[in-house]
Order: C-alpha cells, then sequence, then structure tokens
C-alpha cells in the first residue's frame, strides 16, 4: 500500500505454503519512517520499532518493543502528522520499550554512540572515517581503501564493490 504522496507505508509478503511476512510504517511530518510495525504470521511474536529525528533531521533516537504478538496499536500515530514528542510519548507507554539515543558531537554531528550497544572508541580518520568501535562489548576496527568506502569490518566482514562503485557484497569472513 502506498500513501498520499506515493511512498510505500505497508508490505505484504506471503511464501507458497510458508508464513506471511508483514511490515507498516507511519511516516512523520517529511516522511521519515517514526514507527515501523512488522512480524511474521502466524507467529507469537510481534515487533514494534520507532524513531526519532533531531533539528538538523539526523536519527536521534530509536525505540525498540519485542513482544507477543498482536503489535502494538500506532493507529494514533497519523501518517504525516506524527511528531518525534508523538513517538517518544508513544514509545513511553508501551511496557518493555527499549531506548537508544543517539549521541552526537557538538561540532559537525558525528555520531558518538547509541545507547549501550554502539560507541565510537577513536578520532575519526581522514574525511571522517570511522576506525574503531564498539559493538555490544565487543571492539571492532574498520579499514577503508584510498577512495574512503569501507573494506573490512574486524573482526568479521569484507565489503566488495562493483566496477560503478556500488557495494556489490558483504562477506562474513569466518564462514565467507
Amino acid at each position: 500500500a502506498l500513501d498520499g504522496l506515493g511512498r510505500r507505508v505497508r508490505w505484504d509478503f506471503v511464501a507458497e505454503n510458508g508464513p506471511a511476512y508483514k511490515a507498516e510504517v507511519v511516516r512523520d511530518v517529511v516522511g521519515r519512517v517514526a514507527s515501523l510495525t512488522f512480524g511474521f504470521t502466524p507467529s507469537a511474536t510481534a515487533h514494534w520499532r520507532g524513531y526519532g529525528y533531531d533539528a538538523a533531521t539526523r536519527l536521534s533516537d530509536a525505540w525498540s518493543w519485542d513482544g507477543p504478538a498482536p503489535a502494538p496499536d500506532v493507529s494514533a500515530l497519523l501518517h504525516h502528522e506524527v511528531g518525534a514528542g508523538q513517538v517518544a510519548a508513544f514509545a513511553n507507554d508501551l511496557a518493555g520499550v527499549l531506548h537508544a539515543p543517539f549521541d552526537r558531537a557538538p561540532q559537525g554531528g558525528d555520531l558518538l554512540s547509541i545507547g549501550d550497544a554502539y560507541e565510537v572508541t577513536s578520532a575519526r580518520g581522514p574525511g571522517h572515517r570511522l576506525t574503531a568501535l564498539e559493538v555490544d562489548g565487543v571492539a571492532v576496527t574498520v579499514d577503508h581503501d584510498a577512495t574512503g568506502r569501507v573494506v573490512e569490518a574486524n573482526p568479521g566482514y569484507a565489503f566488495e564493490y562493483d566496477p560503478d562503485e556500488r557495494l556489490m557484497a558483504v562477506r562474513d569472513v569466518g564462514t565467507g
């Protein structure tokens, strides 16, 4: 389904003789995703994500809820009318919701951390390149090629690009 501006707001996928995947978004006043509800049917579990943005239009908050189906009723969040304060208030009313605020540098807005799960652990490299971070307590180093593209994230992943410099593949170094 599409909204009045032609943007997708609902996805329904059905596998032959298998579960169906359903996702629905509510967009904010400028068309960004403010709320996302998703899950498989039949399933005993449902999922909701909420997003807030700062005055510079950068992602500033993320909320997540995973619980028993059905998903929370988001009908109070109206397409193209919802603001960040409404999403925050909605999230605060959900039992068991997790909040991850985005901490940004005052100069330039570089991302420093996302809640307790992600933290930049070194100064940015040339061109604001991220060189080291921590994800769920695991230290990760990031390597770039001469053009600034990420080519490795250690431990774990190698990135490959096509001749037009588009990301073509992400490979798990441990399993190929």
